[in-house]
């Protein structure tokens, strides 16, 4: 796959950033357990729709764009179990910002997403 490195993002060479079909949500204080199958790491999401959704703070041993993660959110007493391949990265050698299409979920999802 090619990638273009656009203000240190990478994403798929012919493809735009920010197409999306449903609105996102701003959320705060949402933090996300994701494992490449390997290594949990742990992040917060910054907004979210039914079929995506941004991690910001993620440490940047999950720069692998076109992986898939198993991700786990808790909220209000219940957990979140969710499959989503990373889209695009942003970043430096700190933390990274990921974007993720998400294409498994649990049941009660999108109840979850119209809660915010």
């Amino acid at each position: 796959n090619e990638y273009l490195l656009l203000y240190n993002c990478f994403q798929p060479v012919g493809e735009t950033m920010n197409k999306r079909r449903q609105s996102r949500k701003e959320v705060s204080h949402l933090v996300v357990e994701a494992s490449d199958g390997n290594v949990l790491y742990s992040g917060i999401v910054s907004n979210l729709s039914y079929s995506g959704l941004v991690l910001d703070n993620v440490p940047p041993e999950i720069n692998h764009r076109g992986e898939i993660l198993s991700l786990t959110m808790y909220s209000k007493g219940k957990s979140y179990r969710l499959r989503a391949l990373t889209r695009w990265v942003c970043g430096n050698d700190q933390r990274m910002t990921i974007g993720l299409r998400i294409f498994s979920v649990p049941r009660d999802w999108f109840k979850f997403v119209d809660g915010f």
